[in-house]
């Protein structure tokens, strides 16, 4: 703010105070004049990095009003960091966004580009640990071609990391991989990264232990499940105790996503959960025939018990009417 020495000091502060408090009026339209007056302001020593009582700074404001063209929002962005404004602030918001993570959340590719450009870190976490290709993919309503630009720009920044983890733990990758609600964007995005071996772990787990495989299986999309089997570098057996991703394939009952992934030669046929159940003996348990058939066919043990003492595969599907010696293209226990 403006120096409080003298008279002439206090008037201007109140000055400036009068000017923010119509700036932020939400009764009062928003007029040109508005920003002149602001930027005259800043001539008199307004503390670009400014902060309104409920979190938001001035240049979070430009970025995130809507009632103003995405042209306007730029220029104000610009004169704003023309004068010293920090491009790595975050706002005192409960989420803690850098003005980086708004301008994506926000759709201002322009803005975007002009924060990178002035060295905004695009690593920068908010409160939730998360980046801002994080918060690329909150908003659920904005379009696909809009998110894909806004990532353009994004992965042309050579300090843009795209595996970090956030609070829970995913990674970009993971987080769209589960993404069912666009699921267009989310097979860009997965198609587009993971050919790079040298900037993305198809390995990673989140806090949960599931790896991005697990999640794209509990969407159930085919697509998705399938570029990530066709990676050699990929482990298809990484997951949460029980609910590793062949368990997955089997209980979410898409027999497309199941054949898939028994194409991987990586794939452990005969792992089990903590309680010795195999993911054979849950298509039994559930019913599920055709992934009975499916696993089979793809040669997994049907001898292995559960536990010790108790019914194996063989046994449970004899109990169930199912007589596995007669499955059509029965083959002979792959060895793991």
């Amino acid at each position: 703010m403006a120096s409080k020495g003298g008279l002439l000091g206090q008037q201007l502060e109140k000055l400036i105070e009068s000017v923010l408090s119509v700036a932020r009026s939400r009764e009062q339209p928003v007029l040109a004049s508005k920003w002149q007056c602001i930027k005259n302001c800043l001539k008199w020593g307004l503390n670009p990095n400014y902060v309104f009582e409920d979190g938001m700074s001035l240049m979070a404001q430009a970025i995130v009003k809507s009632t103003v063209n995405p042209y306007k929002q730029h220029r104000e962005v610009k004169i704003l960091l023309a004068h010293g404004a920090d491009t790595g602030c975050l706002t005192s918001l409960p989420d803690k966004d850098s003005m980086l993570h708004l301008a994506c959340l926000y759709y201002q590719p322009k803005i975007v580009q002009e924060l990178l450009e002035k060295g905004a870190d695009p690593n920068l976490r908010d409160a939730q640990n998360r980046t801002p290709i994080h918060r690329l993919f909150d908003r659920h309503e904005l379009k696909s071609r809009d998110r894909n630009y806004l990532l353009d720009i994004l992965l042309k920044d050579p300090n843009v990391r795209i595996d970090e983890r956030d609070g829970n733990g995913r990674t970009p990758l993971s987080l769209v991989a589960g993404h069912s609600v666009n699921l267009s964007m989310a097979r860009k995005f997965v198609s587009r990264v993971v050919y790079l071996p040298e900037r993305v772990d198809l390995n990673s787990q989140d806090n949960e232990g599931k790896s991005p495989l697990c999640h794209a299986i509990s969407t159930r999309d085919c697509y998705m499940v399938r570029q990530f089997v066709s990676q050699d570098r990929l482990d298809p057996n990484l997951g949460p105790a029980d609910a590793f991703p062949l368990l997955l394939a089997v209980d979410f009952d898409k027999l497309a996503v199941l054949e898939i992934l028994l194409d991987s030669r990586q794939l452990d046929l005969n792992k089990q959960t903590s309680e010795g159940e195999t993911a054979l003996l849950r298509a039994i348990h559930i019913g599920n025939r055709e992934a009975v058939k499916l696993l089979a066919r793809a040669g997994v043990n049907p001898d292995i018990e559960s536990r010790e003492g108790e019914e194996t595969a063989r046994e449970a599907a004899l109990n169930a009417g199912i007589l596995v010696s007669r499955l059509v293209g029965w083959k002979r226990p792959r060895l793991n």
